[in-house]
Formats: C-alpha cells, structure tokens, sequence
C-alpha cells in the first residue's frame, strides 16, 4: 500500500506542476492607475537676460536668469563687477567712466547636479543709455 500511494502521488505532482505552467500573481495597481517610471531630467540650459551691449556709466542695471531645463530648485551664482549674488536676478552699479568692458557672469546648478554657465560683456556708454 504505501508503495501504491508514493506513485499516486508522484503522479498527481507530474500532472499539476507541467512544463508549460505559470504562476499567477495579481497587479498591485490596476494599469489605469499606474504611472509611467520617471525619465532622466532634460538638459538645464541657461542665458543672461537684461542689458548685454551696453549700460549706462554710473548707473545701476539688473540682469535675470533664463533657466530651461533640469530639475528645480535651481541654485544660482553671478559674479560680477563689483559682487556676487546667490538670486535669480542680479544688480549692481556700473563704473563711471565710458567704454569700460563689464564681464556678468552665472553659473546655474539644478537638484540634480547639473550646471550651465552664461556669461555677457556690456560696455559702460553715455549716463542716459538705458539698461
């Protein structure tokens, strides 16, 4: 008898655990809640928006960060004729004396590590130039 109910057994295994058979497990979320997998950040890109050809000697000028891409928040850093600046905007003052070349420069770094730099170089000009 026991040899009899070891064979059956072994059959019943043979039979229910076939080549072609496969495990079944439910989704967790229905496919019409799940989410698409996230995708790598775009390229951060950035320029210098404001005054670039020229600016008015003694006068105050402000320029702007043009930030696409990446993946906020965005920490900035401008350098400039006078100071630094950790906004998305900078201003400060110009030199008064004509035809002096102003370099501007910023360096943007998103969330994720990465960087772009921009700089412009206005020329100081006549006190009624604007910015």
């Amino acid at each position: 008898m026991f040899k009899r109910g070891f064979i059956v057994a072994l059959s019943t295994l043979a039979i229910g655990a076939g080549y072609g058979d496969r495990v079944v497990t439910p989704e967790r979320d229905p496919a019409s809640v799940r989410r698409p997998s996230a995708s790598t950040a775009s390229t951060l890109s950035i320029m210098i928006d404001g005054a670039d050809t020229h600016v008015p000697r003694g006068g105050y000028c402000t320029w702007n960060a043009g930030v696409t891409g990446g993946t906020p928040p965005y920490q900035f850093q401008w350098r400039g004729y006078q100071g630094y600046g950790t906004a998305s905007s900078f201003s400060e003052q110009m030199p008064d004396w004509m035809g002096e070349i102003i370099w501007i420069e910023l360096t943007v770094t998103d969330a994720t590590g990465q960087s772009d730099y921009a700089t412009v170089m206005p020329i100081t000009s006549s006190p009624s130039t604007p910015c």
